[in-house]
């Protein structure tokens, strides 16, 4: 049985909490910092969600192709630490294209 692949389309697809994740990794694209990217604790502690739901609804919107991850290491040991920006596409679907 094969699963059937949601294609977002419209906002009106999104939750609320991926939507509000979309705003939040759009609003980053202009910090003035190094990274125009958030860490996965940094749109927790923004938004004020739990974890497990952070995690879930970024691993659809990664999925979809609206956001984009990468690593960075801080020169300290342990697993670098994974960034989330949005992509070309999420920033269409925030504006409308």
């Amino acid at each position: 049985m094969q699963k059937a692949i949601q294609v977002i389309t419209n906002r009106k697809d999104l939750t609320p909490t991926q939507f509000k994740i979309l705003l939040l990794l759009n609003k980053a694209r202009s910090f003035p910092r190094p990274i125009q990217a958030l860490s996965r604790i940094e749109i927790v502690i923004t938004l004020h969600i739990p974890w497990t739901t952070s995690f879930d609804n970024l691993k659809k919107l990664l999925k979809w192709g609206l956001i984009d991850v990468f690593g960075k290491n801080d020169g300290m040991r342990g697993r670098p630490t994974k960034y989330w920006q949005i992509t070309e596409k999420g920033v269409g679907l925030l504006n409308g294209r």
